[in-house]
């Protein structure tokens, strides 16, 4: 289970993150509402038959001063595949992380795959610059503040183009457990895609993924046995 970063509950908020939450908020927001999902700090969740599909804003842990970065996470989570694999106790509100099927759309013809911001009139000199250093970082941080409020809408623009162009369609594609299945069976852990297919009642199938995830993941042999001898998909 992977941790939830850029949760500012529990400490001060940092100017930064409460840029994040207002350029999240603002993109996300109100499309998200409309679909039927419910907001909870940077998650917004949705039911849907017998699975629960989450779209997140991630904050960086590196993000310090006045520059920050997100990405824009999707996921589908299905309470009765989280019981058959036994990894973790079911949920009723499952983080991005606890999801089965995950994805991160990418900001438009971008490789990277999070969004910058700026919090205005937040840098500090640097202390240990020299003269005329401290004078040339100065005058960057003044330039960058005053594109701040066009990088932040830049973002907020981005940010709904990839959930309303990626996010939303992925997640609509992967509406019922038979197509969470297919897409783990592309992309793994095969042996979910295995626990998928016997609670979909298909035992050849599941069979068939289990021996291939055997072959494909050695290392990790012993504990699949196990598992798949509790699961009836080894003697």
């Amino acid at each position: 289970m992977r941790d939830r970063l850029g949760d500012t509950r529990g400490f001060r908020m940092s100017e930064i993150s409460r840029v994040i939450d207002r350029v999240a908020g603002d993109a996300l927001a109100a499309p998200l509402k409309a679909a039927g999902y419910r907001r909870d700090g940077r998650t917004w969740r949705r039911h849907v038959g017998d699975n629960v599909q989450v779209v997140n804003a991630q904050a960086s842990r590196y993000n310090v001063g006045a520059n920050g970065r997100f990405t824009l996470n999707a996921g589908v989570y299905f309470p009765a595949l989280a019981a058959r694999l036994g990894l973790f106790p079911p949920t009723d509100a499952p983080g991005e992380g606890d999801c089965h099927v995950r994805t991160r759309p990418r900001p438009p013809g971008w490789r990277r795959d999070w969004w910058k911001v700026r919090a205005a009139g937040v840098a500090t000199p640097d202390q240990e610059a020299g003269r005329v250093l401290g004078a040339v970082f100065s005058w960057l941080d003044r330039m960058a503040d005053r594109r701040a409020s066009r990088t932040n809408a830049r973002a907020t623009q981005d940010v709904r183009q990839a959930l309303e162009r990626y996010a939303l369609p992925w997640l609509e594609r992967l509406i019922d457990l038979r197509s969470a299945r297919d897409e783990l069976a592309r992309s793994g852990p095969l042996w979910w895609a295995a626990a998928a297919s016997l609670e979909l009642g298909e035992h050849a199938t599941a069979a068939a993924l289990f021996a291939k995830a055997l072959a494909t993941t050695p290392a990790r042999a012993d504990n699949l046995r196990s598992w798949g001898r509790a699961n009836g998909l080894e003697s």
